[in-house]
């Protein structure tokens, strides 16, 4: 969306202190970046684990099956995409 291209645009002229953690920067600046703000506290909310690395993997294999193996790398890559973040689109 045309308010999505404005925030992206100015998040990425914006440049945080380096003291300040990612959490903080987009809790601070929630007013600033409507859209993007809570996609990005729900991003960096993410604790690092292999636990999603083995989703993936799962996921990939569901994809991935003996019966569609002759499936494209770029259709893969994107089914995977669409699969792992369909609940973003809602």
């Amino acid at each position: 969306t045309p308010s999505l291209l404005i925030e992206v645009g100015a998040s990425n002229e914006n440049k945080a202190h380096q003291d300040v953690r990612p959490l903080e920067f987009w809790r601070l600046n929630s007013h600033r970046f409507p859209v993007l703000s809570p996609i990005a506290r729900e991003i960096f909310g993410i604790p690092a684990s292999s636990g999603s690395v083995e989703q993936v993997f799962s996921t990939a294999t569901d994809i991935l099956s003996a019966k569609r193996n002759r499936i494209k790398p770029c259709l893969f890559q994107s089914l995977l995409f669409i699969k792992k973040n369909y609940k973003w689109a809602k």
